[in-house]
């Protein structure tokens, strides 16, 4: 009977619809949960999960990388229609056009794929909400090998290494190992994006180095920013807005 069917919980309606690329049912959806919920909460709640089980179904070879593209271009459709509403457009008319920026401040990289930038997508988007930033938007995974976004991560004081695609500390050290080189002087947030707390704590000693940290939602990005940012304007009473740069 129709009664009888399961309901399914908000981030598995998300990715269904997302998966029959249907974003304008996606975002309908989504603008209904923001109704009565944070932006914070509706990217941490229903978009991340959505990219999680996602990634899970790739890994058993049931979504085609071809598919994972759906889910990239979902996630940034939703983020277009949040940029148009009400109090996006607010903060959007103090910012600029998304380019990379001259000045140094926090990127954002996508470890692996396209889930990855997803991710990458909302984090970005959620700083300049929170912060009221210039931002830029999410680039390619293949900015941790090319040479064409190199100055990006060398100016960098802060890195964000956005991981769906794997939970993997040896994954997770490598791509440390790589950031590191090229801002050595840059602290690391990797985002094990939903990882069960007890599975955190041990990816966490594995990846464990000077700077560097694991966070498991966009929330704690924040809130570690937040405690950066009070600390640098305690320091410098005039310095100027951080501006944010994302590469995925």
């Amino acid at each position: 009977m129709l009664g009888n069917e399961p309901v399914l919980a908000p981030d598995e309606t998300f990715y269904q619809r997302l998966l029959a690329n249907d974003p304008e049912e996606a975002i309908e959806q989504a603008e209904e949960f923001f109704k009565e919920r944070s932006l914070a909460e509706l990217f941490d709640d229903v978009a991340l999960p959505a990219l999680v089980r996602a990634q899970l179904d790739s890994d058993k070879g049931a979504l085609s990388p071809e598919r994972r593209l759906l889910f990239r271009e979902g996630i940034r459709a939703l983020l277009e229609d949040i940029a148009e509403g009400e109090a996006a457009a607010t903060i959007a008319e103090h910012s600029t056009p998304p380019m990379l920026r001259e000045a140094t401040g926090i990127v954002c990289v996508a470890g692996r794929n396209e889930l990855d930038e997803a991710a990458a997508s909302l984090l970005v988007h959620l700083l300049r909400a929170e912060h009221s930033v210039d931002t830029a938007d999410a680039l390619p995974a293949e900015a941790l090998t090319s040479d064409r976004y190199r100055s990006a991560l060398e100016r960098a004081s802060v890195l964000c290494l956005s991981l769906v695609s794997t939970n993997s500390p040896v994954r997770a050290r490598y791509l440390i190992r790589r950031l590191s080189r090229r801002a050595p002087h840059a602290k690391i947030l990797v985002g094990f994006w939903r990882m069960d707390p007890g599975e955190l704590t041990a990816a966490a000693a594995a990846i464990a180095q000077p700077n560097t940290a694991a966070v498991t939602s966009l929330r704690e990005v924040i809130i570690s920013l937040q405690s950066d940012l009070s600390t640098d304007r305690e320091a410098v009473p005039a310095a100027p807005a951080i501006r944010v740069t994302a590469v995925g």
